[in-house]
């Protein structure tokens, strides 16, 4: 199977088309999958929230499904895209997608979890969207071929909650939600073995295999927002 190396997407004379047809063909469907999954999600999220009147949790939940829906739509345009130059552009919004959507995962458990546990409901949802406003910018900054930089901020902004462990235990041991704690970190390690594999690009189908694991994680995270009491 012919393959080529993975390129900068700067200039439009970098060719993107890595992928062979099948191989593409399955890194769109499986994200396109995450566009169904994000519409359900948002479905029973909104039926619970409005049912329980909770401002925070509605306003939250709709910032999650949108993040959700913004990654997932991102990817599977560019995935799907056959135009060279267009491909380069929707590049840049598929990596840039992906920050919202740390940002947009993390929202309903700073405003709704920790946002009464003094400051660090506000001041972690502040860091956490800084961090995406700024990963958004670097998205569109001409990278050197090969960096990690991109990969190594989705990483360590995904697990940038460990810095309000004790907070957010308390928070969730106060309302009986341990299983809460358990759905996000477990969403966290599938991000986290997924941008591992995703650093074996040149391995047939490796890039839709990476995608199911952020489709497990996304997952998670639902089942985990899903279970919070509100």
């Amino acid at each position: 199977m012919k393959r080529t190396n993975q390129h900068s997407s700067g200039s439009g004379s970098h060719n993107l088309s890595r992928y062979s047809v099948k191989e593409e063909r399955a890194n769109t469907y499986t994200h396109a999958a995450g566009i169904i999954f994000s519409v359900i999600a948002g479905f029973f999220l909104m039926q619970k929230a409005t049912a329980s009147g909770n401002t925070w949790a509605i306003v939250s939940d709709i910032v999650f499904v949108i993040s959700m829906i913004t990654m997932y739509s991102s990817s599977t345009f560019y995935h799907a895209e056959k135009s060279e130059q267009n491909k380069i552009r929707r590049r840049k919004f598929d990596h840039a997608a992906i920050y919202v959507q740390i940002a947009g995962s993390y929202t309903p458990f700073t405003l709704v979890v920790l946002r009464e546990n003094g400051a660090w409901g506000w001041s972690l949802f502040g860091v956490i969207w800084t961090a995406a406003v700024l990963g958004v910018i670097l998205s569109f900054i001409n990278l050197k071929k090969g960096s990690k930089l991109e990969t190594i901020c989705y990483v360590a902004m995904g697990w940038v909650v460990v810095v309000a462990f004790k907070p957010l235990i308390d928070s969730l041991t106060a309302t009986d939600s341990m299983n809460v704690f358990w759905w996000l970190v477990g969403g966290g390690i599938f991000y986290t073995v997924g941008a591992v594999l995703y650093q074996f690009k040149n391995i047939p189908y490796m890039h839709a295999i990476w995608h199911l694991f952020v489709l497990g994680g996304s997952i998670c995270h639902f089942i985990g927002i899903y279970n919070i009491k509100i």
